[in-house]
Order: structure tokens, then C-alpha cells, then sequence
């Protein structure tokens, strides 16, 4: 491999390539059996790609004829027989398992481990790089384009007794190519184990050469940081007793206080405009609700006009749960003795807008509902603006809220929050989709964020796929900067919960895992969530053991180049 400025390597570590004069390299796969060194070498012999096999002897390379059968590119599946052949994975956008007896004649298996996938980051082209025998199956990396020409490294762990069974699959990229390196003018040489670390090369455009360590979690073969769902899910569904929740409970804001969580759930019932219902727990899991709801819409832009009828024109802006207008959506933060409450208002029409009212911790304890402030607008007419929140604390001194104008998160620092005298949120701050992952689309605040040694941990929603066709809800997580929240620390690369179960894909809308709160309970991270804008459910995992695979990721990777 030609040198590259930030590694450095012993003569053991480097290999010479044995090609025809007239061949090009495109790449190269080495492993090591039975004391000996091999090696397939994949050449552009004129208009043919063709695959080379060669082999050491006497400490030298000998060149090897054509492995017949074997399409470029293929790596080699070492310790992998299957049939007491040896096995090969080759090809590009049609990628397979190939079988041979002398490493020289190859015979295609039917099946195709690596299918391309609609709206990913694999979604155009795939072709192997390398391939290692690890613990607990074989860790194959692979380049990967999508519909734009977008370059990608990918992973996937298949069973070291049956290649044909895929282990894992890389739900996003493991790491970007640089910005304008496309499909067809750049090529990933291989990922190659040096000492404990692996380390991927690739050739730019202009003959340019860049190397890159894989960073932690791509060498594990499954993502750690994941939301566990709980087993007794879905927590809340609709009750058929309560006229304002027959038809669905949703999306709910959490708050814990006193050691119990409570719910202000979004709930829409016969009347098809959406209040705020409200659940308590000891547990975080099993909750005892109110007959009556908590918060219900009292002003014209909340759709207090709205009158029931059987004959329903549907707004422009009708949201994704339905429903005539209403209170949609809520987040609770407690910022010293009052909890502010935001939400979305929706008078069955008009754009979408965020409101806001509060109450004390006392009031809402003693369930007073009739307590709360009056509810007021903050962010502007005519432009949809959702998921906001108000942060647990003031960061120097000021208010920081969050909230969504598309595709965009959105942060504000102000010196109260009266919003008196035409004043809405603004834009002081942005988080901006990341364009190359699982969330291309657009994202939102989840719920408030919380406050940790680590960082504030923020849970997110996104949606869009590589390509932004997807339509699913699924749900992410940052680490931001604790004196200054508007930057990031660490993100996820892959969903940390991502819409899989019935209650998850069968309720009023397909695909969603939508969530407005989450508390920390007795070391454990609570996450609740709206499955399929019809019913709430929680996912969980250990706080600290989250924190620290979150930590690992930093921003999203990207390789960078270095001229030779």
C-alpha cells in the first residue's frame, strides 16, 4: 500500500502485489493459512476485471494464473469450508459466496448474503474489501454507494459454520468517504489487521491515498448502543371507557419527581381533537391513569371551534396521529419548582405551532389541573414549527429551548420566557440532519435532555434513509456539550430503537417510534415512546453502560485523505 501520513508500518507488515505489466490494480485481499501468505489480486486487464490468486513460496510472491469463476472482487473466507470447500465472497452490486477445492476453480453458491437495500447507504452498489476471522463469526467490510454515488464502508458478520447466515448487518455507514470522492473515480483498497488495530485504505479520484483506523464500535459485531424494549409493552393503550381516549394514547412526555414517573400522555377519543392524559408509576412501567384528562385545549389555536361532526375536510397541516386539532405532542421539564410544559397547538387548519404553559411541581403533584397557566403561542404564525422543549437548566444565565422548523433542531438562548410583545423563537443555534446516515431527512428533539457527567444526553427522532425516501420514525441519541449545548459531542450511527414490532407498524401510522420523555429511574434510562401514533410503550438500558458506548462514537466517522 503506498505510504500514508498519519500511519506507519514495518517491512512485515507490506506485501508486494505480482501483476501482469499491463494489468491495473484495484485492490488486494491477504490472509495467512497453514504458515503461508496468499493473496486474490483484482485487475482491470483492458476492458476485463479479472481475479488473480498467488501465493509465497521461498519468501517471494509467486504469480498465479486467474481464479476461473471468481468475478472481481472477492476475498477470501478464512477457517470457512462449506461441503469441505473453501470459500470466497466475490462480486459487485451482485455479491455471492463462491466454493472451490483448489483456491483456483470456483463454483457459484445460490444464495446472496449481501442483497443491495432500498434507501440505504447501499443502496446503488456493494462489493467486499476484506474479510477476518474473529470470535464470533467472520467480519467482512464492503464498499458501498448509494443512488447519488456516495462512497461507504460497510459491515456485515457472517456465521463462521455457515456463511450463507448473516449474524449482523451495518444499519448505517462505518465510515464516509471524503465529500466529492463518488462511485466509479474512487476505490477502497481493503481494511487490513496491523498489530490490534484495523486499519481501511482507499485511492481518491486524483490518485490521492488515504487511511483511516476503524474506530471502536465498528470492531464489535453488533451495535452496544441500543434501547432495550420492555417485555411488558405496549404500557398504555386506548381505553374504551374514557370517551377522549378511545382511539389512540401517545407520543408522552415523562417527568420524574419524588421518585414516581408521570405521563402526560397525548390522547384523541370521540371527538377526534387531542388532550393530555395522565398516568403515574412507582416502576416506570406499570401506571395507574386518571379518568380525566390533565390538559385539555382552552384557546381558538389549540381548535377549541372545532365541532364534532361526522363530515371531516382534513387540514393541510393534519398531523401524522389525526384528529381535528388540539394538543399534540407534549414535552415536561421541571426548571426549579415549575414544570413548563410545551406541546404542539393545532386549530385544524393553520400551520402547526408551538405553545406553552406551566404549572408548579406542588399543583401538578396534587393533580390541579385547573392550575395551569394560560397557554400562549411562541413560535411564529404560517410556519410549521414542532418538538420543542425547554432545558432543565439555564445555561449562563439564559433559557435554552429546542424546537423543529424542517428539516432542522433548532436552539434558542433567551433571558426569559414571557414571549411578550410579538416575540417567538428564533433561530440562534442549529443541529442539522446528518446527510450521509440513517437520519437524512429531518429530526426533532425526543425528550428534554438530560443532564449527565458525560454530557447532556439528548434523545432524538429521525427520519430518512440514505437516499430520504424512508418515512419511518426511528430514534437516535446525542451527547451535548454541557456549557454549550448547541454542540455535539457524540451521535449515533445507528438508530438506537428503530420501528420492528406490531405495535410498532400496525396502529394508525406505519413505522414509528416516536419519543417526548425520558427519565432516569434507579440507574436506568427510561425512554418513552408512541408506537405507531396509537400507543405508548418504554425501552431501557443501563445509563452508564449507554453513556460509554456513546461516548466511543464522537461524530460521525469520515476518512480523510493524504497526498502521497
Amino acid at each position: 500500500f503506498p505510504p500514508s501520513a498519519k500511519f506507519r508500518f514495518s517491512p512485515a507488515s507490506c506485501w508486494v502485489t505480482p501483476i501482469a505489466t499491463n494489468d491495473v490494480l484495484l485492490g488486494i485481499n491477504v490472509w495467512q493459512e497453514m504458515g503461508k501468505l496468499h493473496q486474490f489480486a483484482w485487475v482491470q486487464s483492458g476492458r476485463l476485471k479479472k481475479v488473480r490468486y498467488s501465493v509465497v513460496r521461498k519468501g517471494k510472491w509467486v504469480p498465479g494464473a486467474p481464479a476461473v469463476g471468481l468475478p472481481a472482487r472477492a476475498v477470501f473466507l478464512p477457517g470457512v469450508y462449506v461441503e469441505g470447500k473453501r470459500v470466497a465472497l466475490a462480486g459487485e452490486g451482485s455479491v455471492k459466496l463462491f466454493t472451490s477445492a483448489s483456491l483456483k476453480r470456483w463454483r457459484p453458491l445460490s444464495r446472496n448474503p449481501l442483497p443491495i437495500r432500498r434507501s440505504s447507504f447501499d443502496s446503488k452498489y456493494i462489493a467486499p474489501v476484506a474479510a477476518i476471522a474473529g470470535t464470533s463469526g467472520i467480519e467482512v467490510w464492503y464498499e458501498a454507494a448509494d443512488i447519488n454515488g456516495n462512497l461507504a464502508l460497510g459491515y456485515v458478520l457472517l456465521d463462521l459454520n455457515d456463511p450463507r447466515k448473516v449474524l449482523y448487518r451495518s444499519v448505517g455507514p462505518e465510515l464516509f468517504a471524503p465529500h466529492g470522492w463518488k462511485f466509479g473515480q474512487a476505490v477502497c483498497l481493503g481494511v487490513q489487521e496491523v498489530g490490534r488495530k484495523k486499519i481501511t485504505f482507499w485511492r481518491g479520484p486524483q490518485g490521492q491515498y488515504a487511511a483511516a483506523e476503524l474506530r471502536p464500535d465498528v470492531l464489535h459485531p453488533h451495535p452496544r448502543l441500543r434501547l432495550s424494549r420492555h417485555p411488558k409493552n405496549p404500557i398504555l393503550r386506548p381505553n374504551p371507557k374514557n370517551a377522549w381516549e378511545t382511539k389512540a394514547v401517545f407520543n408522552p412526555a415523562a417527568i420524574l419527581v419524588d421518585g414516581k414517573v408521570h405521563l402526560l400522555y397525548r390522547a384523541i377519543g370521540d371527538t377526534d381533537v387531542s388532550v393530555l392524559g395522565y398516568a403515574q408509576s412507582e416502576d416506570g412501567v406499570h401506571f395507574v391513569r386518571h379518568d380525566e384528562p390533565a390538559y385539555i385545549p382552552r384557546e381558538p389555536f389549540e381548535g377549541v371551534r372545532v365541532k364534532g361532526t361526522k363530515i371531516h375536510l382534513p387540514g393541510p397541516y393534519e398531523s401524522g396521529g389525526g384528529g381535528w386539532g388540539g394538543c399534540e405532542d407534549p414535552r415536561l421539564t421541571r426548571v426549579g419548582d415549575i414544570l413548563y410544559l410545551t406541546y404542539v397547538a393545532y386549530d385544524g387548519w393553520s400551520a402547526p405551532r408551538v405553545a406553552m404553559a406551566n404549572i408548579t411541581v406542588k399543583d401538578f403533584l396534587e393533580h390541579r389541573w385547573d392550575k395551569w397557566s394560560p397557554a400562549k403561542l411562541i413560535s411564529r404564525p404560517g410556519v410549521v414549527n414542532k418538538n420543542a422543549c425547554v432545558f432543565p437548566e439555564k445555561i449562563r444565565g439564559q433559557f435554552v429551548v429546542f424546537h423543529r422548523i424542517f428539516p432542522n433542531i433548532l436552539i434558542d438562548f433567551l433571558d426569559d420566557l414571557e414571549f411578550a410583545n410579538n416575540r417567538w423563537l428564533e433561530a440562534k443555534a442549529v443541529i442539522r440532519p446528518n446527510k450521509q446516515g440513517w437520519d437524512t431527512r429531518k429530526i426533532g428533539v425526543g425528550a428534554p435532555p438530560i443532564k449527565t457527567d458525560a454530557g447532556w444526553l439528548m434523545i432524538y427522532q429521525g427520519m430518512g434513509g440514505v437516499d430520504g425516501t424512508s418515512s419511518e420514525y426511528k430514534i437516535g441519541a446525542m451527547l451535548l456539550d454541557l456549557n454549550d449545548p448547541s454542540k455535539v459531542i457524540a451521535r449515533s450511527a445507528h438508530p438506537v430503537l428503530e420501528p420492528e414490532t406490531d405495535y410498532e407498524n400496525c396502529g394508525a401510522k406505519w413505522g414509528v417510534v416516536y419519543p417526548c420523555g425520558a427519565v432516569v429511574k434507579d440507574g436506568k434510562l427510561l425512554v418513552y415512546y408512541g408506537g405507531s401514533d396509537d400507543v405508548t410503550a418504554v425501552a431501557e438500558a443501563d445509563l452508564n453502560s449507554f453513556l460509554e458506548e456513546l461516548q466511543k462514537l464522537g461524530g460521525e466517522p469520515h476518512l480523510h485523505p493524504s497526498s502521497t
